[in-house]
């Protein structure tokens, strides 16, 4: 009872749907008030705190982060929301920008013909996610003549005891 009320602990009860029907936390809560059955839970105080505030988002996380391209290829770009606590959010509809080619509405993008790095951007609300690309062209192979190996003499040399 003195966890609960000194914020330490929570003391919840479970719904059926998977909700909390009781939730006391950092409130005066009498000793002959506990009670631990199926359905009655202690939790811990970051636990407590996620159910509280409710979740916003506060990053949006590119995936991949960093891609080498070749000029006027494509690629796909995915944008995840991540809340205050860490766990996966809904983020809504994302904006793409794009320098060094176009991105569309579904996260393609498709790089230019100008060699560099450019970045990518998600933005959701106010909270803005990155990725950078560098854009290359192939580099040509230069024919490089076989090196002839060197022959070594065999030779076996010992030293040491034998036993």
């Amino acid at each position: 009872a003195r966890g609960v009320a000194e914020g330490l602990l929570a003391y919840v009860g479970k719904a059926s749907d998977g909700s909390y029907s009781t939730f006391l936390y950092k409130q005066p809560l009498g000793e002959g008030d506990v009670l631990i059955s199926d359905d009655v839970f202690i939790i811990k105080a970051e636990e407590a705190e996620k159910h509280i505030h409710p979740p916003v988002l506060t990053r949006i996380i590119v995936t991949p982060s960093q891609v080498q391209l070749k000029p006027e290829t494509k690629q796909t770009f995915m944008a995840k929301g991540v809340d205050q606590h860490g766990r996966d959010i809904e983020k809504g509809s994302v904006q793409w920008t794009a320098t060094g080619g176009g991105i569309g509405s579904d996260g393609v993008f498709a790089a230019g013909e100008d060699e560099g790095n450019f970045i990518i951007t998600a933005k959701a609300g106010t909270v803005t996610g990155i990725a950078t690309v560098n854009i290359v062209k192939q580099p040509e192979l230069i024919p490089v003549e076989p090196i002839e190996p060197v022959e070594q003499p065999r030779k076996l040399t010992w030293s040491g005891e034998v036993r």
